[in-house]
């Protein structure tokens, strides 16, 4: 038997703690809901009241979209992923408060959302059946 004093365990324990902290950092997030789509910093603003939103890879391909307050708007979606999506908007990201919300589209298939109006402000969008694809709705008066 050799005798040991407790620097190789400590350092062991020590390493894993280290790991498991950068672990927990890198899936925790205290980002709003609008920085943790996969989608960039960019909004996509509406053209002649209609956005083109698209899932692939289970993110959509922005975080961001901005419309004219008070007017309805259309999203063209198209899911372009292997699975299911959807897209709902709410009044935050505690989605107590569901504004729309869309059919759900089939991988490869496409749909005409019609969005009634927004109030101007800031509302939260999402896939409700992957929460973690989401971003912010911009709302903004003409």
């Amino acid at each position: 038997m050799f005798k040991t004093d407790g620097a190789r365990p400590r350092a062991r324990l020590l390493s894993v703690l280290a790991v498991t902290g950068l672990l927990l950092a890198a899936c925790t997030s205290t980002a709003s809901p609008s920085a943790s789509a996969a989608g960039g910093g960019d909004c996509i603003e509406a053209e002649n009241g209609v956005v083109t939103l698209t899932a692939e890879n289970i993110a959509f391909s922005t975080d961001c979209i901005e419309v004219p307050a008070g007017e309805a708007f259309t999203i063209e979606f198209a899911n372009n992923d292997s699975a299911p999506h959807d897209v709902a908007i709410f009044n935050d990201s505690g989605r107590s408060t569901e504004l729309f919300k869309g059919d759900v589209v089939e991988a490869g298939q496409s749909a005409t959302y019609n969005v009634p109006a927004l109030d101007e402000g800031e509302w939260y969008f999402e896939c409700t059946i992957h929460p973690a694809m989401n971003g912010t709705v911009n709302a903004v008066a003409a």
